[in-house]
C-alpha cells in the first residue's frame, strides 16, 4: 500500500516505536537510510528532513543499496530518488527479494505522481513523495517508516524466540510464587 504523504501532518520530535530513541537523545540513529541516487541535490534537500532519524548512506545504484540492506539489528529504510516508473518498479522488485524487511520510500517528480502511483500500485512502498522535496512532509514520512521499520525488528527477533513453557518461566522468576516454589522443590 502506498501512502501519499500528506503536507498538512505535522512531524512530532519522538519516534514513536518502543526500541527507537528521542530525536537529539541518542548520538547514534534509530536506523539506517540507503539512499539510490545519483544526485548530489536531491541528497542536499533530503538531510533536513532525515534530521537525527537515520544514518544516511548514499548510493548510484540498486545492487549497491542492497549490500547495506543487510543489517537486521537496526531498521532498515531504502529510498529511491526515481525518475522513471518502470526503473523504480524493477528497483523495488529486486529490494524486496533481497531485503524483505526494508520500509521502501519513493521520490518521485511533483508532475508524474500519479503515473508513478499508477505504475507501484500493489508493490510494497511505505510512501510516494513528490520532488521538489518538501520536508515537513518527507520528515513525517521517514518518521512513520523508521517507526514501522523498528516495529518489524521487533517482531523479527519475537519470532525468533522459542515459546516457554510455564515452568521455564517460573525458574527464570517470571511466574507466580507458587509455580517457583514447585520448581525449585522439583
Amino acid at each position: 500500500m502506498i501512502h501519499r504523504a500528506s503536507s498538512a501532518t505535522k512531524p512530532s520530535d519522538t519516534v514513536t516505536a518502543g526500541s527507537a530513541p528521542t530525536r537529539g537523545s541518542d548520538p547514534h540513529p534509530a536506523a539506517d537510510l540507503t539512499v539510490v541516487t545519483g544526485s548530489d541535490d536531491f541528497l542536499l534537500e533530503l538531510s533536513q528532513p532525515v534530521g537525527g532519524l537515520a544514518a544516511v548512506r548514499p548510493v548510484e545504484s540498486i545492487e549497491a543499496a542492497l549490500d547495506g540492506l543487510t543489517n537486521r539489528r537496526r531498521a532498515q529504510l531504502l529510498v529511491l530518488d526515481a525518475q522513471q516508473p518502470d526503473a523504480a518498479v524493477a528497483a523495488i522488485r529486486q529490494a524486496q527479494s533481497h531485503a524483505p524487511h526494508a520500509v521502501i520510500l519513493v521520490f518521485a517528480p511533483a508532475a508524474a505522481q500519479a503515473r508513478f502511483a499508477a505504475a507501484l500500485k500493489g508493490l510494497p512502498v511505505f510512501a510516494l513523495l513528490p520532488t521538489p522535496i518538501e520536508p515537513t512532509q518527507a520528515h513525517a514520512s521517514i518518521e512513520h517508516a523508521v517507526t514501522q521499520a523498528a516495529e518489524h525488528i521487533v517482531a523479527a527477533r519475537r519470532a525468533a524466540m522459542p515459546a516457554e513453557s510455564p515452568g521455564a518461566a517460573a525458574a527464570a522468576g517470571g511466574g507466580p510464587r507458587w509455580m517457583m516454589r514447585a520448581a525449585l522443590l522439583a
